[in-house]
């Protein structure tokens, strides 16, 4: 899993997952994601949870719109 987060100078975070790519292991990942929670699903949401934590920490980013 690949992610990126970026801190706007407009009080805004974007955080960016890579998707699956298009071999045959991709598209049975984009399938399990239809009817199972995937672990890329778990480290995704560990990442946010992450994220949000360092933001609240650090002074300049306190005051962003989440």
């Amino acid at each position: 899993m690949c992610s990126v987060s970026y801190y706007s100078f407009y009080n805004t975070v974007y955080i960016a997952f890579r998707g699956t790519d298009f071999t045959i292991v991709g598209w049975c990942e984009d399938f399990m994601m239809g009817y199972q929670v995937v672990p890329a699903q778990r480290y995704a949401a560990k990442y946010n949870k992450i994220v949000n934590k360092v933001i609240r920490i650090v002074p300049e980013f306190s005051n962003m719109i989440y």
